[in-house]
């Protein structure tokens, strides 16, 4: 998490902060969210954890591949 949390500051240093503050809301929300799901789903079985960590970790692939896949394709400027 260290270089996730530098590569969003540097992109633009006079928005380091913001960046940071951002980054810690969004951990803190999405681990609330899913901690709601979870009570939600818990039935005594370990299937909604495990649906929950791959379901976790799919949006996790996802949104590392988004950025990359915009700046991959991205059209050359006119």
């Amino acid at each position: 998490m260290p270089y996730a949390q530098v590569g969003a500051m540097a992109e633009i240093p006079r928005f380091a902060g913001t960046a940071a503050g951002v980054g810690v809301f969004m951990q803190n929300f999405f681990a609330a969210i899913f901690s709601q799901a979870y009570g939600l789903l818990a039935d005594g079985t370990p299937q909604p954890m495990v649906m929950l960590a791959v379901l976790g970790g799919v949006l996790c692939l996802v949104s590392g591949a988004v950025p990359y896949l915009q700046k991959k394709f991205k059209p050359p400027p006119a």
